[in-house]
């Protein structure tokens, strides 16, 4: 058994939470009314970014001139860019589909088949990370922390879910092209027009401190006792993201209000897309064929439903049917063009802060919730 198990089976405190979350509220009450609450954002260093995926990146949790930080009102917050590529089967579906003529799906029907692409939590960005304290590596460190994440999330009730941009994917939101997300769209046309069929893609994500699970029961942490925090991340653009097709009767009307004026090119047949596609529940023939309504781990082979131009004898521009192909899209780069940390706490007068360390002193702190 873990040696700091042992100790704290032995203390006659360990276990009360209630008495100690009391005493922990009670740092705000003796302070008598003074708010010195600060907000701090620093960002990342060693080595500063931007970082390139695999690479770790240091940001720090708590800062010198904040004494009491509110771990649970602080976040992490970045900027990511990756690159999103489709797979060579996938053209070669598409192509078919059009009777070859790639030219003419290049304007309205294109624009219409759209994608989510993020990540259905923001912890999921880091599939690595470490913590020090007082500048020392602890003992706290995680290799696979995409899998403890997914299980943080999981525990989560729904209304913490809900409408949180940056930080939460459900699937309704992104299917609906809704800007509640934690990552961003593209279309087919975006990769069509592509140098290498290739398209570069950024978006924010914030990370709430307490999401991860090393701080996940911590609401305030006195680093004026016991030094500054220091996470250590990494990125991980494998196995973390995912990916989705979005309404395209919710597309089609956006384009739709978007047009002012008569579309150049192959007008008609933009207006026979656009017009049949929001006849059309294009879910409901995904459903015909039982796939799941859900994501889809970037990589794997999903269902994308299209319009597929048929020839006819007794139409001129083909006639536009749906159909159903299989899809699958890859990441081939991405990188932190920026990583900060957004600090809140405050500072506390002299005669709480010595009564703390006159405590802590004779005492090891046990925060119950880590022996668990």
């Amino acid at each position: 058994m873990n040696y700091n198990v042992i100790k704290a089976l032995d203390q006659e405190e360990t276990g009360d939470l209630i008495k100690y979350f009391n005493y922990t509220d009670g740092i705000l009450e003796a302070n008598s009314g003074v708010h010195d609450n600060k907000c701090l954002s620093i960002d990342s260093s060693d080595p500063p970014c931007p970082v390139q995926k695999g690479m770790y990146t240091k940001v720090k949790l708590t800062d010198e001139s904040i004494q009491i930080t509110n771990i649970d009102k602080s976040s992490i917050t970045a900027l990511v860019r990756i690159q999103i590529k489709p797979t060579e089967q996938f053209w070669t579906q598409i192509s078919d589909t059009q009777e070859g003529d790639i030219s003419a799906f290049q304007t309205g029907r294109l624009t219409a088949i759209e994608y989510f692409v993020g990540l259905k939590s923001s912890t999921h960005l880091f599939d690595a990370y470490r913590v020090y304290s007082r500048n020392k590596k602890t003992a706290c460190e995680q290799t696979e922390a995409l899998y403890e994440n997914a299980a943080i999330r999981m525990l989560k009730a729904q209304e913490e879910l809900d409408y949180k941009p940056g930080i939460y994917t459900q699937w309704e939101s992104a299917y609906n092209h809704e800007d509640n997300v934690c990552g961003c769209y593209f279309n087919l046309q975006e990769i069509i027009k592509s140098p290498n069929n290739t398209i570069e893609k950024e978006f924010e994500v914030i990370i709430p401190i307490d999401d991860l699970l090393p701080f996940a029961a911590m609401k305030m942490f006195p680093n004026a006792l016991f030094g500054n925090l220091t996470l250590e991340v990494k990125m991980a653009i494998q196995q973390n993201f995912v990916i989705c097709q979005c309404n395209q009767g919710v597309i089609a009307n956006k384009i739709t209000k978007q047009i002012n004026s008569p579309v150049k090119g192959n007008s008609l047949v933009v207006t026979i897309g656009l017009d049949q596609m929001k006849e059309r529940d294009y879910y409901g023939v995904l459903n015909s064929n039982h796939e799941n309504c859900s994501f889809t781990q970037i990589g794997d082979t999903f269902i994308t439903s299209i319009m597929s131009l048929q020839k006819d004898n007794n139409h001129e521009l083909g006639v536009l049917t749906p159909k159903n192909i299989k899809s699958c899209f890859t990441i081939t780069d991405g990188s932190l063009r920026y990583c900060r940390t957004n600090i809140n706490g405050f500072n506390i007068k002299d005669s709480i802060l010595n009564e703390l360390i006159t405590k802590y002193s004779s005492k090891e702190l046990i925060i119950p919730s880590q022996i668990c």
